[in-house]
């Protein structure tokens, strides 16, 4: 499985994961190195995991729309069918980011918050979303019931 973080204005996948970001998607963009040079394999229990990191960019907007974008997600996604990439993009509303890339990947999956995700907020992505294959949704920080529910 291939991890890449796109989300090039704020970017977390490292730091989430405890690793530290090299050159990165910036790197690649730039051209100072190639996906594989960049992508930093771990692993989580028995799985394998290659991530791709990136440092925060002055000019995201121009990145992720240009050629060599194109061309990273082509390498990203290009080694063949049976491997899956999963992109880190941007909140779909924060700049034009995400929808420059929404045409070259195959899912999306949508994920809003609790007390921060408005339902008009939605409504929107699900405009932008109306081309793409196959969407799916993922609520998160939902608060933790203090009542059990027990089907017996």
């Amino acid at each position: 499985m291939f991890l890449a973080d796109l989300d090039l204005r704020k970017p977390q996948v490292a730091g989430c994961l405890g690793l530290k970001c090299g050159e990165g998607v910036l790197g690649v963009i730039e051209g100072r190195i190639d996906v594989d040079g960049a992508t930093i394999r771990a692993r989580a229990g028995s799985s394998r995991l290659e991530v791709l990191p990136t440092a925060p960019a002055s000019n995201p907007s121009d990145l992720v729309a240009s050629r060599a974008m194109k061309t990273l997600l082509q390498d990203v996604t290009g080694h063949g069918q049976s491997r899956i990439a999963i992109l880190d993009l941007p909140p779909l509303l924060t700049g034009h980011d995400v929808i420059s890339i929404l045409p070259q990947v195959d899912c999306v999956l949508l994920v809003a918050a609790v007390g921060t995700s408005t339902v008009s907020e939605i409504e929107e992505c699900n405009k932008y979303l109306q081309a793409t294959d196959l969407v799916r949704f993922v609520l998160n920080k939902a608060p933790e019931s203090t009542t059990r529910y027990s089907y017996y």
